[in-house]
């Protein structure tokens, strides 16, 4: 039979507050609790491994030295925090995923049908500037009766890659 314990029967430290001996326990206390691991210094380890992904879970102590962790920690996993974590770090928002497709569609085009599509899209960019005011107007004409090269160049040094 496991001598660790459910939650509710952990012990908690005598100069804890009643809202940290609620839900706020020190590593030690956390080795109570099963599925952790059974050394102060072990569950200290994966409790900080934790924090690092959800620094909400930690804080200092109220009365004495030292931290606590929120009893949540006790039923997060720490391979499933960490691809969790992974994965909100790479998801694309829906206009990053429309950029992508765009970047795509265009490597898999022909270059008579890139400088096609770069045409259209230049006179929809000078439609929707003309609509803006007659200044963006002109200077969006002036740009379209630019050789292709340059307003290549152009870009490009917009862009930052010259």
């Amino acid at each position: 039979m496991s001598s660790k314990r459910t939650v509710s029967a952990i012990p908690t430290h005598p100069e804890a507050s009643v809202e940290e001996a609620k839900d706020w326990l020190t590593a030690e206390e956390f080795t109570h609790i099963e599925g952790m691991p059974g050394t102060a210094r072990g569950a200290r380890m994966r409790l900080e491994k934790l924090a690092s992904l959800h620094p909400e879970i930690r804080r200092k102590r109220t009365a004495g030295k030292g931290v606590v962790y929120h009893i949540s920690a006790a039923t997060m996993s720490l391979d499933d925090e960490r691809n969790r974590a992974k994965g909100e770090a790479f998801t694309l928002n829906d206009s990053d995923r429309q950029l992508s497709l765009w970047v795509q569609l265009y490597r898999n085009m022909s270059p008579a049908s890139r400088a096609q599509l770069m045409e259209q899209a230049l006179r929809l960019v000078k439609d929707d500037l003309i609509s803006q005011g007659p200044d963006v107007s002109e200077l969006a004409v002036q740009i379209m009766k630019l050789p292709e090269d340059e307003r290549k160049r152009l870009f490009e040094k917009l862009n930052g890659k010259v």
